[in-house]
């Protein structure tokens, strides 16, 4: 696989994302883009070296990488946690102030950040293999 470089910004947050300080809501939104950035970087770098030439719609972006990811095989490993922090955990995060008392909607964030934070340790290893 190429080797990337990482951005100052993609350090920053993702220096954020584990720290202990710092809205959980804002949290999960960064978490939730780095995921999105990694699944499309990985992506684009597995068919590159495939000689692929790859523009998806910017509507279509993450669901279309993720699912060439998936039929590849490429993300196995972590598939099912990915799945789970698309489908209910991140919009639940986000939206849950409206629908849950702060208590579990608290109890709630922790576990998106910790799935969210399990991803994207996981996602970034396989871009930045050898940092």
């Amino acid at each position: 696989m190429k080797k990337l470089k990482k951005s100052k910004l993609y350090e920053d947050e993702f220096k954020f994302i584990f720290d202990k300080n710092g809205s959980g809501v804002r949290r999960v939104t960064v978490i939730s883009a780095l995921i999105e950035e990694q699944i499309f970087s990985l992506v684009s770098i597995f068919l590159r070296e495939r000689d692929i030439n790859y523009k998806p719609a910017q509507s279509q972006k993450y669901k279309q990488s993720l699912n060439l990811l998936k039929t590849n095989k490429q993300i196995d490993p972590i598939l099912e946690d990915i799945e789970d922090f698309n489908d209910t955990l991140r919009n639940k995060a986000i939206h849950g102030i409206f629908e849950m008392e702060r208590e579990e909607w608290n109890k709630h964030n922790k576990k998106t950040i910790d799935i969210g934070r399990k991803i994207v340790k996981y996602l970034d290893e396989k871009l930045y293999p050898n940092d």
